[in-house]
């Protein structure tokens, strides 16, 4: 039993040094990295980061290395350079106005772990027009099945016979074939407005799915069809310009408007690999783009959608050692798994 003992003993501890040795080394040896907040200047038409001035506080500077201050990012710092004054009346033939810069700002993030993870194929349904004047929580969901789907009251736990032959007459005879195999929606009440879900069926077909009213409200969106999708992400901006962005299985980005119309893009993204966030303005959407290599900004126009200029920023070559970790920043899942 003893030498039973020893040997669980020195097994743990090889483990644990296995484990954690490497991680010790890392954080001993490793070399603080970060990349500056960037955005493109709807002023100066280029790429704009956050640098830190000398002694405190933050400055703005381009590629070139010139330094700006706040107006170099007006739409950002809006509230700032009204207050000093130094808002434009209009730029590139717009007018600014405070209310319309706060309707066009906009923020978009995708991370892997948001759908790197298995979770029950259940669907939150909004009401997108409420009794009051605000959005409510969901209090009903819909499964998907092969002839339909069945939508349930949650606080009762029963089936809502009406609406779910309703919504399934409804999406079978706008072309929908069950089962539902990709769905994307923001079922939460911290918004503006409900835009249902943009989702696919079985023959990859796509449609918007929308309870209005409690009522059904389906459309199909031709514009989608031949695509072989691998993420859908649903938008609902404030100024209703971006119905959502369609990723194809080939890294192929789109950009769904308002008027479901398809829009391709310069863009590359592998959702379940790489990170996304968007910025937009009245005059510019920034898309990041970033995985464990770098990380690929593209500006693009609004309205038309147009690629004006890109920046890549390659990070510093990982030179720490492989190690023995049991959660990562890609995936919901625990399990052991070695970084190399």
């Amino acid at each position: 039993m003893k030498t039973l003992g020893k040997i669980l003993i020195y097994f743990s501890l090889a483990v644990l040094l296995f484990w954690q040795g490497p991680r010790i080394y890392n954080l001993i040896t490793a070399e603080p990295y970060s990349t500056p907040f960037t955005l493109y200047s709807c002023t100066i038409h280029d790429f704009v980061s956050v640098a830190p001035k000398e002694g405190r506080g933050t400055r703005l500077v381009d590629r070139q290395g010139n330094i700006y201050d706040e107006s170099a990012q007006p739409m950002f710092y809006y509230s700032v350079v009204i207050d000093k004054g130094n808002m434009p009346d209009s730029i590139e033939g717009r007018k600014i106005t405070q209310e319309g810069i706060r309707r066009h700002n906009a923020i978009v993030m995708r991370s892997p772990d948001d759908i790197n993870r298995k979770a029950a194929p259940v669907y939150l349904l909004m009401e997108s027009i409420p009794d009051g004047m605000e959005l409510q929580d969901p209090e009903q969901a819909f499964v998907s099945k092969k002839d339909g789907i069945t939508i349930y009251d949650m606080g009762s736990n029963s089936v809502d016979k009406a609406k779910t032959e309703a919504f399934s007459k409804a999406l079978s005879d706008n072309g929908f074939v069950f089962p539902v195999v990709l769905a994307s929606a923001n079922p939460s009440h911290r918004k503006e407005y409900d835009a249902g879900y943009l989702m696919t069926d079985s023959e990859g077909k796509l449609f918007r799915m929308v309870q209005v009213d409690g009522q059904p409200s389906v459309e199909r969106i031709p514009a989608a069809d031949g695509l072989e999708l691998k993420d859908i992400v649903v938008t609902e901006l404030r100024d209703s310009s971006l119905a959502g962005f369609l990723i194809g299985k080939d890294d192929s980005f789109y950009i769904l408007n308002s008027a479901l119309e398809l829009i391709p893009t310069d863009m590359k993204y592998d959702p379940f690999q790489q990170k996304f966030l968007l910025v937009g303005d009245m005059f510019y959407y920034t898309f990041k783009i970033s995985d464990k290599k770098g990380e690929m900004y593209y500006a693009l126009r609004t309205g038309t959608f147009e690629t004006v200029d890109t920046l890549y920023r390659e990070y510093p070559e990982d030179t720490s050692i492989p190690r023995l970790h049991f959660t990562s920043q890609n995936d919901k899942y625990v399990r052991p798994r070695i970084s190399l």
